[in-house]
Order: C-alpha cells, then sequence, then structure tokens
C-alpha cells in the first residue's frame, strides 16, 4: 500500500462524511427549523388577528371588515394546514418528540383544531371568551405562553 490509497481513503471518507451530514441537515434540521418558523408565525397571528371577527349575526360586515375577516380566516386555516404538514415533513416525528426536539404531535394537532376553530368563530356566533379561550390553548400547546406570555 502506497502514499496514495491512504489519501484515496480519506478522501472517500471525506465524501461520505460531509455526504451523511448534508443529508441530515436537508432532511432532519431543516424541517425541525421550518416548524418552529411556523410556530413564530402562529405567534405573530395570535397578536396579530386578536381583534379581527364580526358580533353581529345577523349584520353583514361592511367591505373592510369582510376584507379583514376573510384574511384572518385564510391566514388562520393555512397555518392549521402548516402545522398538520409539518408532522409529515419530519422525519422520525415521533422519536423527536420524546427527545424533545419538536413538539408532540397531540400538541400540534390541538393547535390545528384551535386554529380552524378560531377561524370559524370570526363571523359572529361565538363570545370573545371562546376566541380568547382558543388563542390561550394554541399558544400554551405551541410553547408560545413560556417564550412570549399568553396571548393579549
Amino acid at each position: 500500500m502506497n502514499g496514495w490509497d491512504g489519501a484515496l481513503i480519506t478522501a472517500l471518507l471525506a465524501v461520505l462524511a460531509f455526504v451523511v451530514g448534508q443529508a441530515l441537515l436537508r432532511f432532519v434540521v431543516e424541517p425541525i427549523q421550518e416548524q418552529r418558523r411556523l410556530i413564530g408565525e402562529v405567534s405573530n397571528a395570535l397578536l396579530f388577528y386578536a381583534n379581527v371577527y364580526h358580533l353581529e349575526l345577523f349584520k353583514q360586515p361592511d367591505e373592510r371588515q369582510r376584507e379583514q375577516l376573510d384574511e384572518a380566516r385564510t391566514t388562520l386555516r393555512g397555518l392549521a394546514g402548516r402545522l398538520q404538514a409539518s408532522l409529515w415533513t419530519v422525519p422520525a416525528y415521533d422519536t423527536l418528540a420524546r427527545i424533545g426536539w419538536v413538539r408532540k404531535k397531540e400538541d400540534i394537532l390541538t393547535a390545528s383544531r384551535e386554529l380552524v376553530g378560531w377561524s370559524n368563530s370570526l363571523y359572529g356566533g361565538r363570545t370573545s371568551e371562546q376566541r380568547d379561550r382558543r388563542r390561550t390553548i394554541i399558544a400554551e400547546v405551541l410553547g408560545i405562553t413560556q417564550k412570549v406570555g399568553p396571548p393579549e
């Protein structure tokens, strides 16, 4: 065995380590980071859409109110769907949840359900206490309350 053999083996091992590292980054770390960014977007929505709702059941909202309500509904439902999708994009989700790298699956599903419920309640018929309860549940199960406090 000459010097080239050792150099070739070292180079192949370095390439293999690089490929494995890149695969871990691409398929594990990036989806986890994306889910955390998504939780940040939910935190933003908790504050941004806190005062968007229309209580009067039999009176139509004006055009500006309707646009706000429709935007909020679309955004909240989109966040709910993206939260559920994040369960599929992170490989070995249950294992990573057990070791604390991602939120528990039940927490993600609860937050998703509450976002849909909040979206449904924007056009009246629900009290502000019910909406606030949903927002509080979302903040608690996603760990938002621990980082920034309860939704206002």
